[in-house]
């Protein structure tokens, strides 16, 4: 089984996504290297968001870099767990939690006018 996995897109036309590489070690912790142009408003989410999907998988020890082009938390989410499934034997699903504002159902026989 492979020990390192990328994920992504990486170039300078690249927009609004992410690259991503991970290797699984064998002692370590987890070291998470980003490069961003706006790591410093959203480095410290993207840390979070990295550091929440690897202990979700049950990740200890791992070197993950991640090289940033304007990416949301959903892409680069989606690039950290293409990954993992890479050099995983898992079947476990990462969801991001949804926004309480966005929990409310419509109803059909509502006029819709444009």
């Amino acid at each position: 089984m492979p020990k390192t996995a990328t994920a992504g897109n990486k170039g300078d036309r690249i927009r609004s996504d992410c690259f991503v590489f991970l290797e699984l070690l064998d002692e370590g912790g987890i070291n998470i290297q980003i490069q961003s142009k706006v790591k410093n408003l959203y480095g410290a989410d993207i840390q979070k968001l990295a550091l929440s999907i690897l202990k979700f998988y049950d990740i200890t020890d791992a070197n993950l870099n991640i090289d940033d082009k304007g990416a949301l938390d959903f892409v680069i989410a989606a690039r950290i767990e293409a990954a993992i499934h890479k050099i995983t034997d898992t079947d476990q699903e990462y969801l991001l939690s949804v926004i309480e504002e966005n929990k409310y159902s419509t109803t059909k026989e509502r006029n819709r006018i444009s």
